[in-house]
């Protein structure tokens, strides 16, 4: 994911680190500023017929009735967005894949978004997406 989306999500600051974790059905990458964690990304499964509303009553940062974007896939605000990853044809049928973005600093709401966007898009491209 390129830095420049990245970069206005994010505070100012010295040094950035991450800090990669999986569970089951989740991947996340939590990043640190200056040994603060600021800002979370992660992909998770869900249910075949799970929405953006679904996905956004557990996520940090977004509530369902935040903007949204991409016929109802993606809601976002200036803390947090939920996207859904548009997995090619060849991806399991019984599950959706789903971007979740956290930020403990505001920022643009459509900063985020883009964000979540881009991320997405790179996720749709990768082995996250076979099954």
């Amino acid at each position: 994911m390129s830095s420049v989306a990245l970069e206005p999500v994010l505070p100012p600051g010295k040094k950035i680190s991450a800090q990669p974790t999986s569970a089951v059905g989740v991947r996340r990458c939590r990043l640190q500023v200056d040994g603060e964690t600021v800002f979370s990304i992660s992909t998770e499964k869900r249910a075949a017929d799970a929405s953006a509303r679904d996905v956004a009553l557990s996520a940090l940062g977004v509530d369902p009735g935040d903007a949204s974007a991409d016929d109802g896939q993606l809601i976002y605000s200036k803390t947090g967005a939920v996207g859904k990853v548009k997995c090619p044809a060849s991806a399991s049928s019984d599950s959706s894949l789903w971007v979740t973005a956290r930020a403990s600093h505001a920022s643009a709401a459509t900063d985020m978004r883009r964000l979540v966007e881009q991320y997405s898009a790179t996720v749709a491209k990768s082995d996250a997406c076979l099954g």
